[in-house]
């Protein structure tokens, strides 16, 4: 057993280095078929992850298991290049900022050829242009393909606004933005420090603080008007049989996605600086001022208390500012259905599927997408749980929410399309789409 045992690694050495010298030669597709047999004997070695990654990658194959072969490879010495090959793995998942993480890294390297220069170079400025040309190649290969997800979960847009700004919505465009109030008496909730919370502007110690609050307000109303319009869109848009009229309003709700996931990232990092500032100043404050400014509080409390119960309920509702750490936080899962009813050819994206418990930092993830994206399960017949979101009857636009969502942190959402409710390929999704 043990002659067997060694005369079996010394194969394996050899086919190895074969492979290698195949793989230095340009001849990936050979290579990789060695490295393949290798890695199934040693599926912990390094270096035969880096070479199976690397001939994977030079061959145009973009999954989570070729992605996983460098990231194993990588908690060894591995080769220099391998900074090369996980930015094209993450350049066709269109994450251009960890595509040009690694290529700049691998820019750094001395000695580059001018052709291999030119080479990443030109991926580089395509990161900067987002243009993606490993993307059918991804589309082919993940179209049959179960990623790995978790469960998401959906919140309220109406709790970021009042009646009278849900009746004015139809008549705000897509790209108006809403003015900065300058009323100072307006009823807010900005808390600060466990002790101190702002009831209205007036209430800010800075004025750098309550003119970055005012902007991020302005924001969070706009967003939450924005992801009420989508979802109105999306409504027409499932309703709607007429083809041309349907692109035109898909183009419409990719442009309000995009504005929701611009908002939000502003809206947030305006609240924070707000807060950043407001903390530092009560840090430095003195007791008597913290004292007196909790007495305030107390007076305004009790004041509001002692006034009308339905008065009180309106001013706890039309609070016109969330707590960042709210709109960071968890989102109550939503109830999975069944199956889907959808008629014809739908495309969604598929965020995950899941079949046992969900680990924490997933859910974390999903918890922020479903803050601007609402999100739909079904359980298939092999009982996992199958996470998506968005229902397009074309693969131009599919893509293209595709890549937002990938953007908005969910690095493996890939394209399905299904026909009168089931799943079907890519392939015959193209050709029923040419039909019609």
């Amino acid at each position: 057993m043990l002659i067997s045992v060694l005369v079996s690694a010394q194969d394996t050495e050899e086919s190895v280095a074969q492979a290698i010298k195949l793989f230095d030669s340009g001849r990936y597709r050979d290579a990789e078929l060695i490295f393949k047999n290798a890695l199934n004997d040693n599926p912990e070695s390094a270096i035969i992850n880096y070479y199976y990654g690397a001939s994977r990658t030079e061959n145009n194959n973009f999954t989570n298991s070729d992605l996983e072969s460098l990231i194993v490879a990588n908690q060894d010495e591995s080769p220099i290049k391998i900074n090369y090959y996980f930015g094209i793995q993450y350049h066709a998942r269109s994450n251009w900022e960890r595509a040009l993480k690694f290529y700049n890294k691998y820019n750094s390297v001395p000695h580059l050829s001018e052709e291999e220069k030119q080479d990443l170079l030109e991926k580089i400025q395509q990161c900067y242009d987002k243009k993606n040309p490993f993307e059918e190649y991804v589309l082919q290969q993940n179209s049959e393909e179960i990623i790995p997800g978790g469960v998401v979960a959906t919140v309220s847009e109406s709790s970021l606004l009042d009646e009278s700004e849900l009746a004015s919505e139809e008549q705000i465009p897509v790209n108006e933005t809403i003015p900065v109030s300058e009323n100072e008496n307006e009823t807010i909730k900005f808390q600060v420090n466990n002790e101190i919370s702002y009831l209205n502007l007036s209430h800010f110690r800075t004025e750098e603080g309550k003119s970055l609050f005012k902007q991020g307000n302005a924001m969070q109303k706009e967003l939450g008007l924005a992801l009420i319009k989508t979802e109105k869109l999306r409504e027409k848009y499932n309703f709607t049989k007429n083809r041309e009229e349907k692109k035109l309003l898909g183009q419409d709700i990719l442009t309000l996605e995009n504005k929701t996931y611009t908002l939000k990232r502003e809206a947030t990092q305006l609240l924070i600086q707000a807060k950043n500032l407001e903390y530092e100043y009560w840090q430095n404050a003195s007791s008597s001022e913290i004292d007196a400014f909790a007495e305030e509080l107390d007076q305004i409390k009790k004041a509001q208390e002692t006034s009308h119960t339905e008065e009180k309920d309106s001013l706890v509702d039309s609070t016109t500012y969330i707590n960042p750490d709210i709109l960071l936080g968890e989102a109550q899962f939503i109830t999975p259905v069944e199956e889907q009813k959808e008629s014809d050819l739908i495309y969604k994206i598929q965020i995950g599927a899941y079949s046992r418990g969900l680990p924490a930092y997933i859910k974390r993830l999903y918890d922020k997408l479903s803050l601007i994206r609402k999100i739909e399960n079904y359980t298939d017949e092999n009982g996992i749980v199958v996470y998506t979101t968005g229902n397009l009857t074309n693969l131009e636009d599919a893509i293209k929410m595709q890549n937002q969502v990938r953007q908005e942190g969910v690095e493996d959402a890939f394209v399905v399309p299904y026909f009168n409710g089931k799943r079907i390929s890519l392939k015959e999704a193209k050709e029923l789409e040419g039909k019609q």
